[in-house]
């Protein structure tokens, strides 16, 4: 599309085995969708080798940034430093794990013309049980505080960055999906969900089913109930 630009941005922690198809992957899709466009890397302290691989890729291509953390700050804060990443008109997030395909993003791309803010959601979540479970209670949960029902509000997301004009972002924690998620209907924009595939994970494990992720999250969701956040 004339005049439409994305930000794609990835968070890496000890992605060796996916990381580079990954990226790969999402030069091929978004070269396809719009010659403008950057890829923002955010590695969080990888002591895997990660760190390597996309310094070797980004010395190959301009449009690739990379950022490092000289030490592992974790996955909340990665995370609200990735959506805040980007220079372009839209910003699409996607994980390193190679759980979730770049080339949806070109179905949720096609929404761009109607919609602010664009949801990708897992048709088929392969995942442990105890996730699945976990994910149902709390979409279930940010569903009722934001009077809109989701059932993936932790997924893959399209957004303009305009949006962040409008809101901050708190939380220090895998909540601020969630937070981006329920300011953006607070502030009126429009959004969309759209189906997307879940693959499963083949390579190490998913930082979102830690107990203390679950705790910090569980923590700024009481925050933003009471209007701390």
């Amino acid at each position: 599309m004339l005049g439409q630009s994305v930000s794609i941005n990835i968070p890496i922690y000890n992605n060796k085995e996916t990381i580079q198809e990954v990226i790969l992957e999402c030069i091929r899709i978004v070269s396809s969708i719009t010659n403008d466009w950057e890829i923002n890397l955010v590695d969080d302290g990888s002591t895997d080798g990660s760190k390597m691989i996309i310094d070797k890729i980004g010395k190959a291509n301009e449009r690739i940034k990379i950022f490092h953390h000289v030490t592992n700050m974790g996955f909340g804060p990665t995370l609200k430093e990735i959506f805040t990443l980007g220079s372009k008109k839209w910003i699409f997030f996607i994980s390193a794990d190679g759980q979730f395909l770049p080339s949806d993003l070109i179905k949720m791309w096609k929404q761009t013309e109607n919609y602010d803010y664009i949801l990708g959601i897992r048709e088929k979540r392969n995942d442990s049980f105890f996730r699945r479970v976990n994910s149902k209670i709390y979409n279930l949960i940010i569903s009722i505080i934001s009077k809109k029902r989701t059932k993936d509000v932790n997924s893959i997301v399209l957004f303009k960055r305009d949006i962040l004009s409008k809101i901050q972002l708190k939380s220090n924690s895998a909540f601020v999906h969630a937070e981006l998620y329920m300011k953006t209907i607070k502030n009126n924009f429009k959004m969309t969900e759209v189906k997307v595939f879940h693959k499963k994970r083949m390579h190490g494990r998913g930082g979102g089913g830690k107990l203390n992720v679950i705790l910090k999250t569980a923590h700024d969701l009481v925050k933003y109930i009471l209007g701390k956040i």
